[in-house]
This record gives structure tokens, sequence and C-alpha cells, in this order.
């Protein structure tokens, strides 16, 4: 997976392949995600791939752990419903922001986002169908116009 790009995104790009991963279960609750091993599955060096794993952490889907690594966040049912509560509250923040603040040109590339959500081939694909939701969601967070809350939900 050797690509070639831009230094100052590639924790993020790294942070998204490995939220990625966990999301779609290839890597699972408990797996250790070694520095070393990951460096050489996307051909970086350790600093952009322990940066990650940082990021990853602070949203709890990594524990770092002082002379033992990283590893995937087992998630409990109780911790699984907190987060989707508190998600749930810092998106109707978002959306009632948004209905303030949405421009013309970002109600109708919200609308589109919602649109392309409800096409029978993507709501029939359980992969493509969560890459259009966060489409869909992030339109969102944007038209909210406030960056600390757009840190928070992204």
């Amino acid at each position: 997976m050797k690509k070639k790009i831009k230094s100052s995104k590639l924790s993020e790009y790294l942070k998204e392949k490995i939220e990625e991963f966990i999301a779609t279960g290839v890597f699972t609750p408990g797996m250790k995600l070694d520095e070393l091993d990951l460096a050489e599955k996307f051909g970086v060096s350790r600093t952009p791939i322990r940066e990650a794993l940082i990021q990853l952490a602070s949203a709890g889907l990594v524990e770092i752990r002082p002379r033992r690594g990283a590893i995937v966040t087992p998630i409990d049912p109780k911790r699984l419903y907190e987060m989707f509560e508190v998600m749930a509250e810092l998106e109707a923040l978002c959306a009632r922001l948004a209905a303030r603040r949405i421009t013309e040109e970002e109600l109708k590339y919200l609308i589109q986002k919602h649109q392309e959500c409800k096409v029978k081939e993507v709501m029939e694909n359980p992969d493509v169908y969560y890459y259009k939701n966060e489409d869909f969601h992030l339109a969102l967070y944007k038209a909210s116009h406030n960056d600390f809350l757009i840190e928070m939900t992204t």
C-alpha cells in the first residue's frame, strides 16, 4: 500500500484507515496494534503511525498502554450506548446551528448527500452506505460553522 501522501495529512489519512479497519472488523477489540507492523503495512515511518494512534486514543477507539503498545479498545454495550448518546446530542447541536447558519450552497450539497444515501444500490451495500452517510453527516457538521464542534464530531 505504498502511496505518496502530503506529510501534513499523513497522520489524518492513517487515522482514517485504521479507524476503517476497526469499524469493519479487520482490527478486532483487544487486538494489539504494533507500530512497526502498521508502519510496514502502510509504507511509512513510525511517527505518523504514533500520531494516528494518539488521535484514535483520544476518540476512545484505541488504548495506548505504557511499554505494551496500543490495542483496539474493547467496547462493552454500556460504553457503546454512552458514545451514541453523546454523539446524538452533538449532532442535534450541529443541526440546530446549521439550521440558522447554513448557506444556500451548503443546503444544496447537504440535500444532495442525503439523496445519495437513499439510492437503492447504496442502501443495499453497507460499506457504500457507511461512506455516503459519513459524507452527509460531515456536510451537516460543516454547515454548523462551529470549528470546535466540527472537531468534536469528526
